[in-house]
């Protein structure tokens, strides 16, 4: 019976060792699934301001709208409603390029404006992330109504999500 307990220790001691040979003990991304964190990868999404301006160059009120507009015809009819430095249209490849129209409506004052921080693509999504600056309210600004647009083209016919943020202009 005591030969027998050394041999059964001696096995079992082996056997885990052996066991743990395969076994990942730490949290490094080895590709083994164990500790692996699937980082996603994050890829720059080309972009382009078509139109951009603080007036609509037509007199009308503007609610607040972000909207994709879906062919040239429905472009070139939202631009009727804006002024810019450019308000011809442009020809877009829609089969290509998504565009998307954003509209802070019309404001009481300047000093708004409207910013694209990034665009970038992750996991078939596309994010972009919009900044909108307002005017401290100590801050001088010229006293007309303002409409802040911008006409967006994204190189992309993945589906777009936005991430939209408020920022304060310091005075």
């Amino acid at each position: 019976m005591q030969v027998g307990f050394p041999r059964f220790l001696v096995m079992t001691v082996l056997s885990l060792v052996l066991a743990s040979c395969g076994g990942d003990w730490g949290p490094e991304d080895d590709g083994d699934g164990f500790g692996d964190r699937d980082t996603p990868v994050r890829t720059d999404v080309a972009r382009l301001a078509l139109h951009q301006g603080t007036n609509n160059g037509t007199g009308a009120t503007h609610e607040r709208q972000v909207r994709f507009l879906p062919d040239q015809a429905s472009y070139e009819d939202a631009l009727l409603n804006y002024a810019s430095d450019d308000s011809t249209a442009q020809d877009v490849d829609f089969d290509v390029f998504q565009l998307l129209l954003i509209d802070m409506g019309t404001r009481s004052t300047g000093g708004y404006a409207i910013a694209v921080s990034d665009v970038y693509e992750e996991e078939g999504i596309v994010t972009a992330e919009l900044r909108y600056t307002y005017p401290e309210s100590d801050c001088s600004v010229t006293d007309v109504e303002t409409t802040p647009y911008l006409f967006l083209r994204l190189e992309t016919q993945l589906p777009v999500v936005l991430s939209e943020e408020v920022s304060y202009t310091e005075c």
